[in-house]
């Protein structure tokens, strides 16, 4: 990440969000350091993230409203908010999905040690359902990636602000 920087100044946040997500997918997944911000999974949990930030802000959807709640028993025609929900979740799943296979055919080829990942102590071990346990891998995924970059560009600020707290 410091050689990044170093290099590539200008992009200090960007070359935080690779670190952290790959620092996050070797934690999760057991994944190798990712090196470019260009990798499909660096890009696939920063829209990821841009569209949980969209949601989960109070008020995006009429829906959610208390006298407007009739508006879920809508057909799905009708509601856009419901359509992109649905298509969003369905490409998530998949890449998500697509990272437990993963992990499930490592276990089937007896690669390396099964249970160095959090996803694969949870996925390997079978105790329960197994889309429950590719989401919560998703969410420890998105939450370790955002917090850790976030906090880095923070410290940056903060350290450029007031130097002479170093």
């Amino acid at each position: 990440m410091l050689n990044h920087i170093l290099t590539d100044p200008e992009h200090f946040s960007d070359h935080f969000q690779r670190a952290s997500t790959s620092l996050t997918l070797s934690i999760v997944y057991g994944w190798p350091p990712v090196l470019e911000s260009a990798h499909p999974a660096i890009q696939h949990i920063n829209k990821f993230s841009r569209q949980l930030l969209v949601v989960a802000a109070p008020g995006t959807f009429w829906v959610e409203f208390k006298y407007l709640k009739w508006m879920k028993y809508l057909p799905r025609w009708m509601c856009a908010w419901r359509r992109d929900a649905e298509d969003a979740f369905r490409s998530d799943s998949a890449v998500f999905e697509r990272m437990a296979h993963d992990i499930q055919k490592q276990r089937d080829s007896d690669a390396g040690d099964k249970t160095r990942s959090i996803a694969g102590k949870l996925i390997l071990e079978d105790t329960g359902n197994f889309y429950e346990a590719v989401w919560n891998c998703a969410s420890i995924y998105q939450a370790g990636a955002e917090t850790t970059s976030g906090q880095l560009a923070w410290f940056v600020q903060a350290m450029i602000l007031y130097p002479e707290v170093q």
